[in-house]
């Protein structure tokens, strides 16, 4: 009888969930949310970014050149292709957040403010917001496949049976760093972009 109980109220959990979703899915899916929307994806993905992945970036290079330095690469050649490819990609990362954080993010919050208070903005220097976004795109993509050659050369991030702690920890961070990466690209191309590209359609500039 207790058995049954349970099943009976799993199956209620599960459908009262169920229905939820798809309430709340065709409640935030309304035109009228967008405004919303936008502004939630953009607070939450600069949150996110700034907690996760930029603060681990900033401390994790220094760690990981570190590391890289430590391990012989006399006897793990591929160690150094790989320091060669973590320089590059945080490199080109550190100028890839530099110009979100100048160009791309103050503008999308324009969008959200306009759009809330129903005014107009002037059209920016780059024309349309699709024009910074598709740049910022290509850039996750570049960096996406420098970790991908990271991950290929280390063997997905896999340890010698030989390797010391300092070789251990390497790839333990380069892994936690592609996460990270992932995670950002993720926020950023499915989340936040979408609605700022579909907001900018809808304002009047």
């Amino acid at each position: 009888r207790f058995r049954f109980f349970k099943n009976t109220l799993r199956l209620f959990l599960i459908f009262f969930l169920q229905n939820c979703y798809r309430r709340l899915k065709d409640y935030f899916s309304h035109q009228k949310f967008s405004i919303y929307l936008l502004q939630l994806a953009f607070s939450r993905t600069v949150k996110a970014l700034n907690s996760s992945f930029e603060f681990s970036a900033m401390a994790r290079k220094v760690v990981i050149r570190q590391l890289v330095a430590r391990v012989h690469g006399d006897q793990h050649p591929e160690l150094i292709e790989i320091n060669h490819h973590v320089k590059e990609v945080i490199g080109e990362l550190t100028m890839h957040m530099h110009k979100e954080e100048k160009v791309l993010f103050p503008y999308i919050k324009q969008l959200a403010e306009a759009s809330s208070k129903g005014i107009k903005i002037a059209p920016p220097l780059f024309g349309t917001i699709a024009n910074p976004i598709s740049m910022m795109e290509s850039e996750h993509t570049a960096a996406g496949n420098s970790f991908e050659t990271i991950e290929s050369l280390s063997n997905q991030f896999t340890p010698p049976a030989d390797a010391c702690t300092s070789y251990r920890v390497l790839f333990s961070k380069l892994e936690e760093f592609q996460h990270d990466l992932h995670q950002h690209i993720h926020l950023e191309n499915n989340i936040l972009f979408p609605k700022a590209l579909a907001l900018e359609e809808e304002l009047p500039l």
